[in-house]
């Protein structure tokens, strides 16, 4: 792989709390607070993770699904991805915790760790997020 080309500008990305109609992309892409776009799939380099406490709050206590967790980063060519197997999956459950976790593919399997960013993250149609560089 070589150095990964920028595709686009920093991207705020969360997952479709409705992705679960038929036909729905599983990813959103936000710009100051207004969706601009829905995706199947995303990949992104330089992510940073973010949480609203106030929204995971709500979430723990009403029991609500609330968009409360994005993906910064930027969007490059999914060609751009690492070619090796990812090191981690990313999760995110405002029921359980209030920030993201990353569970080791390579290193540690069945470990799980704090996730607050990574070298690219892969955000893919099944849902599932996967990270390289994972810090």
């Amino acid at each position: 792989m070589g150095a990964a080309s920028v595709y686009g500008p920093l991207v705020r990305i969360h997952r479709n709390l409705h992705a679960a109609r038929k036909g729905t992309p599983q990813w959103v892409r936000t710009e100051r607070g207004k969706v601009v776009e829905y995706l199947p799939t995303v990949a992104l380099r330089d992510v940073t993770t973010r949480v609203r406490p106030g929204g995971v709050r709500r979430c723990q206590e009403q029991g609500v699904r609330q968009v409360c967790a994005f993906f910064d980063g930027f969007r490059i060519d999914p060609a751009d991805l690492p070619t090796s197997e990812p090191e981690a999956i990313v999760r995110f459950d405002p029921r359980q915790d209030e920030q993201f976790h990353a569970v080791g593919i390579l290193d540690s399997p069945g470990g799980r760790y704090p996730f607050r960013t990574a070298a690219f993250v892969a955000l893919c149609e099944s849902g599932r997020a996967y990270a390289w560089g994972a810090e």
